[in-house]
């Protein structure tokens, strides 16, 4: 069937006029209406091979809307991604931290120079694995962990200051052996420790704090007014004789002289 055409713009019967026009009309008037072919398959199969895939682009987030509006128009944005692109982010490798670790070895990184309790985590490791935990998820639970233990030492730490406060305060203010008669009271103790102290004693006063314990001060402290040859005699009475430190700690009776 050969296309005839009515009307033609001046000029074109003799062949100087444009017919491209009038020949893309009379293609789309012959061709056919039914074609077995949607409009949503037409337009899927004509992007194929054109870059269509290539041009999809991200959402970008409209200023104007809110973020509820912005999160709903990127779910509907989405839905039209092309699935060669969705399969090849699946395809790509993950990030480290973000896999569970088949041999059970975490690799947990804390911030803020916390020490890992390597023990703690050995016998950790078998359950996180077990529940799928990821390294970064590891390491975020060590990270809670290691902050409480931080918390739970520092409040010991300060609690164990004010003791030794309070301790040194009632030294220093003790009727008998503090005020004016501290340095003579603090002397005279060091001076037993110094005789009759062993190292472990020595160092246990320092590492431990007993060195600051009020009624060991004041024992200590009259041990060492006992012992002491510095006392000058009284001019009414005689100068008494010397005692031993076993008289000096128990008194006139000792455990040689009780029956």
């Amino acid at each position: 069937m050969m296309n005839s055409v009515a009307f033609a713009p001046e000029g074109a019967a003799d062949g100087g006029g444009d017919t491209s026009a009038a020949d893309s009309a009379a293609a789309a008037a012959d061709a056919p209406l039914l074609t077995g072919v949607t409009e949503s398959e037409s337009s899927t199969t004509d992007g194929e091979g054109s870059g269509a895939a290539s041009d999809w682009q991200e959402y970008q987030p409209d200023a104007s809307k809110s973020d509820e509006e912005n999160a709903a128009a990127k779910a509907e944005h989405d839905k039209a991604k092309p699935k060669e692109d969705a399969d090849k982010s699946k395809q790509e490798p993950k990030d480290p931290a973000d896999l569970v670790p088949e041999d059970g070895k975490y690799d947990i990184k804390l911030e803020g120079g916390i020490e890992l309790d390597q023990a703690l985590l050995e016998r950790a490791a078998p359950v996180m694995k077990e529940l799928g935990l990821t390294h970064s998820q590891a390491s975020k639970l060590a990270g809670v962990i290691a902050e409480q233990r931080k918390i739970e030492h520092d409040a010991l730490s300060e609690r164990q200051q004010k003791i030794t406060s309070d301790w040194q305060q009632e030294i220093r203010t003790d009727k008998d052996f503090g005020g004016e008669n501290l340095t003579a009271s603090l002397n005279n103790a060091n001076r037993v420790i110094a005789t009759f102290g062993d190292d472990a004693l020595k160092r246990d006063l320092v590492e431990i704090g007993m060195g600051n314990h009020p009624g060991l001060f004041r024992l200590l402290a009259r041990v060492g007014n006992a012992l002491s040859d510095d006392k000058p005699a009284s001019s009414e009475t005689a100068a008494a004789p010397p005692v031993s430190p076993e008289q000096a700690m128990y008194g006139a009776t000792t455990p040689t002289t009780r029956g």
